[in-house]
């Protein structure tokens, strides 16, 4: 998230299909700025103090969110913006966090079985923000999204962004398309491509004391692309899968931590009865080379299979969780 100063268009049509999307929508932006911008990532610590990797902070530039991410594939599956000064204050000059409440290391996962020492889904303080540097240099941002309900059931939509700085450009192009295969079906996919110099982007495991740097592009064109469906069956069975394609220089800090990476998943949840039910899933997760250090640290081998099954019973004050899981590498 980036803060800017400019004009916004945003038009909604009042006319949905069938499933609530609108009919047409579009957004158009041109902003300035005179700032640089940052993003850091923290692995949650247990404490409540984290220092940014500047100083010097713009004011009312910080963007901050925890994110829990699942220990198998890395994927965000959960996030809350936190408010300065309700959630944490910063000491801008200092470029210092500090949390009102400890910020948790892990948050429960379904999965009751774990090859760790802690058991859960690891949790990050991401950051976004802009820091002073001693020369001021303009930096403008445009771009636009549309997108078009085509007929009743599929949504197509495309997106552009340009960012000119002095010593370092961006650009993205990216396309979807949504299909609504019935009330309870829905396939969607998506294809973007980036053409960009490295942005500054760190990781650190220890609240800030040290930083490794994250490398979103190196002056190279870098292409993601997916796929992914979800669908409820006869009100008692539901199936989902994906796929995702992330090369290493595609150049967003939202994907950092997925960046050469290759996924395949697919769950499946059945309702035995109101009150147990069955789980099952498989997620494929294989490295390209040169693939950077988070993600490399996130699969921990060049290949790895993850297979999960699950039965939980739940009776009042009850509840019974049986499960079986296998990972391969």
């Amino acid at each position: 998230t980036r803060t800017f100063y400019g004009g916004k268009i945003d038009y909604q049509s009042l006319a949905t299909n069938p499933y609530g999307d609108a009919r047409t929508k579009v957004l158009v932006f041109h902003a300035e700025i005179q700032q640089r911008p940052s993003h850091n990532e923290f692995l949650g610590t247990g404490g409540s103090l984290y220092f940014l990797k500047h100083k010097e902070i713009i004011q009312g530039s910080d963007k901050v969110r925890l994110e829990v991410r699942d220990r198998v594939t890395g994927l965000s599956i959960g996030s809350k913006v936190m408010k300065n000064g309700a959630d944490y204050e910063l000491d801008e000059g200092e470029g210092r966090i500090l949390f009102w409440q400890p910020v948790s290391m892990i948050v429960k996962a379904e999965s009751i079985v774990s090859d760790g020492l802690l058991e859960g889904n690891p949790v990050y303080v991401v950051t976004d923000y802009e820091y002073a540097v001693k020369d001021k240099l303009t930096e403008s941002s445009a771009g636009g999204r549309v997108a078009q309900a085509v007929g009743d059931n599929v949504v197509v939509g495309g997106t552009y962004v340009k960012e000119t700085q002095a010593d370092k450009n961006f650009e993205l192009k990216g396309v979807y398309v949504t299909v609504h295969l019935g009330p309870d079906a829905t396939v969607k996919a998506e294809r973007a491509q980036t053409n960009a110099s490295s942005i500054s982007s760190y990781v650190s495991t220890d609240g800030g004391i040290t930083f490794t740097t994250l490398s979103t592009g190196n002056l190279e064109t870098g292409l993601a692309y997916g796929i992914k469906g979800d669908a409820r069956l006869f009100d008692r069975l539901g199936l989902s899968s994906y796929y995702k394609w992330i090369s290493n220089d595609f150049a967003t800090t939202d994907s950092s931590s997925q960046q050469g990476k290759e996924l395949i998943g697919m769950a499946l949840t059945f309702d035995l009865t109101p009150v147990t039910r069955l789980t099952a899933r498989q997620d494929i997760q294989r490295l390209m080379q040169n693939s950077n250090l988070q993600t490399q640290a996130q699969v921990g081998a060049t290949e790895t299979s993850t297979t999960m099954m699950q039965i939980v019973h739940e009776a009042q004050r009850l509840k019974l969780t049986g499960e079986y899981q296998l990972t391969q590498v």
